[in-house]
C-alpha cells in the first residue's frame, strides 16, 4: 500500500489516527533515561516509561502525581507497541543499499565482514553517538526519498523520534537509523566502486578495503559524513595493511576469517571452569550462564567452524546438567 497521508498510516499500523496524533504530541514525555559508562566516557539509554517502577518514577519526576505518572505509563507501553507496527509493517518493507549490513534481515556481522576477506589494505570508522545525531528531519529526508508521502513520513518520522532525533533503546531507531543514513550510504558506495573500493556498514561502523592503501579515500568518505550531519569519532579510525592483523568488527579477516585468539582462549577458559570446576561469575545465575556461553560458542563457530577445540567443549557443555550442583562464584576484573 502507498504511504501518503496520515490516513494511510493509521491504516497500515491499524490504529485510530486520533492516538496516533495523541502520542505524537505527548512521545518526549514517555521515555525515562539512565547512562552506561564506556571508555570515553558515558551514554545516554532512553527507555519506554512504562519499564520502569512507578515508586521509582515518583522519585525521579516529583512533581507529577501517582495519576499521571500511571496515565504516562499506559500511553508508553501503547507507543512501544506501534514501534513495533511502524518496524514490522513499515521500516521492513524498505529496500536498503547493499553495503548495510546491520538491522536488516538476513544481514549479520559476518556478512558485514566477509567482502572484505582477501583484500591487502582495510580502514575502520566509527560514526560518534549514531542514534542520537540521526535528527527526526534525517528520517523524514529518508522515507520521502523512498517514495512515502510528505504527510506519511512526517508522521511516522515524528513517532519514532525523542527530542528531535532517534532515541537511543527504542524499537524502531535501528532501522529508522539505516533509513536516515542510506543518503550518505549510497554516496560513499557510488564513491567507492568508482574506485574499486570495498564498502560495508554494520551500524555505526564503516568499513573499507582494497588493494592499495585508503587514507586518501578515507577522507573523503569523513567529508561526506560530515557534510551531512554526523561526526565520525576520530579515536577509533583504524588502518591494517597486508602484514599485519585486520580487525573487523571483532573478526580477524585477512586470508579467512577468525576469532581473535584472546576471545576463543577466554571462552574456552570460561566453558572449562563452568563445566568441570563449576565456576561462575559473581552475580550471574549460573543457569542462564550455560545459554550464554553457548551463545558466545555459537557465535564463534558461525565465524569459523574448525576450532576443533572449541567443539569438543561444546559438546560437553551441551551434555552438562547444572541442575542440583553447587556453584562457588568467583570476580572478574574490569
Amino acid at each position: 500500500m502507498k504511504l501518503n497521508d496520515f490516513n494511510d498510516v493509521s491504516c497500515v499500523l491499524g490504529e485510530e489516527l486520533k492516538m496516533l496524533t495523541y502520542l505524537k504530541k505527548l512521545k518526549n514525555r514517555l521515555y525515562t533515561s539512565y547512562y552506561i559508562k564506556k571508555r570515553n566516557g558515558k551514554r545516554e539509554i532512553n527507555t519506554y516509561l512504562y519499564k520502569r517502577h512507578l515508586s521509582d518514577l515518583e522519585d525521579d519526576i516529583p512533581q507529577l502525581h501517582g495519576y499521571e505518572l500511571a496515565k504516562l505509563s499506559r500511553a508508553s507501553e501503547k507507543l512501544e507497541e506501534i514501534h513495533r507496527k511502524i518496524d514490522s509493517r513499515i521500516l521492513d518493507e524498505i529496500e536498503l543499499p547493499e553495503c548495510v549490513n546491520g538491522f536488516k534481515k538476513g544481514e549479520s556481522i559476518k556478512k558485514a565482514v566477509q567482502p572484505h576477506v582477501g583484500n591487502d589494505y582495510v580502514a575502520c570508522l566509527d560514526i560518534h553517538n549514531f542514534f542520537p545525531s540521526v535528527k527526526s528531519d534525517y528520517v523524514l529526508e529518508g522515507l520521502q526519498s523512498c517514495g512515502i508521502g510528505a504527510d506519511a513520513a512526517w508522521l511516522i518520522a515524528r513517532l519514532v523520534s525523542y527530542k528531535g532525533h532517534l532515541p537511543q533503546g527504542a524499537v524502531t531507531s535501528p532501522k529508522a537509523s539505516n533509513i536516515a543514513f542510506m543518503k550518505v550510504d549510497k554516496q560513499i558506495l557510488e564513491l567507492a566502486k568508482s574506485k574499486g573500493i570495498t564498502y560495508t556498514r554494520y551500524a555505526d561502523d564503516l568499513v573499507f578495503s582494497a588493494n592499495f592503501e585508503l587514507k586518501d579515500f578515507v577522507e573523503e568518505a569523513i567529508q561526506l559524513v560530515t557534510n551531512a550531519g554526523y561526526t565520525i569519532n576520530s579515536q577509533k579510525i583504524k588502518f591494517y595493511g597486508p602484514k599485519e592483523p585486520h580487525y573487523i568488527l571483532g573478526i580477524i579477516a585477512n586470508s579467512k576469517l577468525n576469532m581473535p585468539r584472546d576471545k576463543r582462549r577466554n571462552l574456552e577458559a570460561a566453558i572449562h571452569n563452568y563445566v568441570d570446576k563449576h565456576l561462575v561469575p559473581a552475580g550471574v545465575n549460573e543457569i542462564r550462564y550455560k545459554k550464554t556461553l553457548l551463545g558466545k560458542a555459537a557465535y564463534m563457530l558461525s565465524i569459523n567452524p574448525n576450532l576443533g577445540r572449541l567443539q569438543k567443549l561444546v559438546m560437553k557443555l551441551r551434555e552438562f546438567d547444572p541442575n542440583g550442583i553447587e556453584f562457588e562464584r568467583i570476580y572478574l576484573g574490569d
